[in-house]
């Protein structure tokens, strides 16, 4: 079972059972929870400490599953207090930077990592 709370919804809490798994992906054995409200993530009902960077990359994907989040607006979300380049008016985040914090999130979340895909030269998406 796989599990996400919007931080964002106000009335409804939003539970996505995936027991039965689409065609091209397997039954994850693992429960995973994100409570964007709380900055709460449970994996198998333990918490899940995350980084501030981590949880907010996490709470940004979820809030977006299914579509592809560019480099630029993860800068924006998750690096909000970094001074703006002059160049691009976003914060001043490098590519490297974004693909290190991915990469050690995909590793904490261990096989649902791979929720986490790579949207080539425009940024990332949660896969549900």
């Amino acid at each position: 079972l796989l599990t996400f709370h919007n931080m964002y919804e106000t009335e409804f809490e939003q539970t996505l059972d995936l027991t039965q798994p689409p065609a091209n992906r397997s039954i994850l054995p693992q429960s995973l929870v994100v409570n964007g409200d709380r900055r709460e993530v449970l994996l198998n009902g333990k918490p899940l400490r995350l980084s501030g960077k981590d949880a907010e990359l996490l709470i940004v994907l979820y809030e977006n599953r299914g579509k592809a989040i560019s480099y630029d607006e993860i800068r924006r979300r998750v690096w909000p207090e970094r001074p703006p380049s002059p160049q691009t008016n976003v914060p001043d985040v490098g590519n490297d930077e974004i693909t290190s914090l991915v990469y050690r999130l995909r590793k904490r979340l261990g096989q649902h990592g791979n929720l986490i895909v790579t949207i080539p030269r425009y940024g990332y998406m949660l896969d549900l």
